[in-house]
């Protein structure tokens, strides 16, 4: 397909969705939120899906079997000895929980 034809596409089904959540938000009486849908390819994503066309149209992005490691500073990919790892301090908190029913069973909560 030709590009104008893939976006108006594109235009087409987000639209056809941004209606949908619009009634249905109305329906729930959220009316501020139905006025001022979020829509696609506007800003920063528009010129993101842009630029990621141009490398498609270009042939700079295929499917391989590993990823390609590109350093930004050199402009010149990486073997994969040549990447570095440093240690990263995160403040990510992990909780564990106790399962009160069998999470392969039902979604129904077993609890009386």
């Amino acid at each position: 397909m030709p590009v104008p034809e893939v976006l108006a596409a594109c235009r087409a089904y987000a639209q056809k969705y941004i209606d949908l959540q619009t009634s249905q938000l109305e329906r729930l009486g959220v009316w501020a939120v139905g006025r001022i849908p979020i829509k696609p390819c506007r800003g920063p994503m528009r010129r993101a899906h842009w630029s990621l066309l141009r490398f498609l149209e270009k042939g700079f992005v295929y499917r391989g079997l590993k990823p390609v490691y590109w350093c930004i500073h050199d402009r010149t990919h990486l073997a994969e000895a040549e990447v570095e790892y440093e240690m990263h301090t995160s403040p990510s908190v992990y909780v564990r929980y106790r399962l009160t029913s069998d999470p392969a069973g039902s979604t129904r909560d077993s609890r009386p």
